[in-house]
């Protein structure tokens, strides 16, 4: 039968995975035959990269260091995909969940996140944030806020960085 080339690849910063045997019998080093089940192994992302996933195997969706190629009737390209970790999203500190002020300045306040060089904080009316009332940046972990009419506001808060964005924080 027909022997097929499997080429191993990676996108993003870590190592190319490799095959559990060199190919099947009767074909040249890298080609297998259609119908082969072939284990890749060896995925290691660098230092601040993780595994988002992969192309050309069974399992695509994976984050594991090992995945399984069903050899096509074609020659066929398998990866692994990196990306950077993202930053971690910040915990709210204050004001506390659910607190109630006539104050005209508001202190805003979260955790620092390891890397963020900015943070992005949203105030909406709407838990949802479909609507943005103010949108502002601080290089650190806390900003006043002044204006806001007595209602009830939601607010969270977005870390910035070399990274991947954070996730937005919980919603208070």
């Amino acid at each position: 039968s027909h022997c097929y080339f499997l080429t191993i690849s990676n996108e993003g910063n870590g190592g190319i995975p490799y095959a559990s045997f060199g190919n099947s019998l009767g074909c040249n080093p890298g080609y297998y035959h259609s119908g082969t089940s072939i284990l890749l192994s060896g995925a290691a992302p660098e230092t601040d990269w993780q595994i988002s996933g992969w192309t050309g195997t069974i399992n695509d969706e994976s984050i594991a260091t090992t995945n399984t190629v069903v050899m096509p009737d074609e020659n066929h390209t398998a990866a692994v995909v990196y990306m950077m970790i993202p930053l971690e999203a910040p915990t709210l500190i204050a004001p506390a969940n659910s607190t109630e002020t006539a104050e005209y300045s508001i202190f805003f306040e979260w955790s620092e996140v390891l890397d963020a060089s900015e943070y992005t904080i949203q105030i909406s009316s709407e838990e949802s944030f479909q609507t943005i009332t103010i949108e502002k940046t601080s290089e650190i972990s806390n900003l006043i806020l002044t204006g806001l009419t007595p209602d009830t506001w939601y607010w969270r808060v977005m870390a910035t960085g070399t990274n991947p964005d954070s996730l937005w924080s919980e919603v208070w």
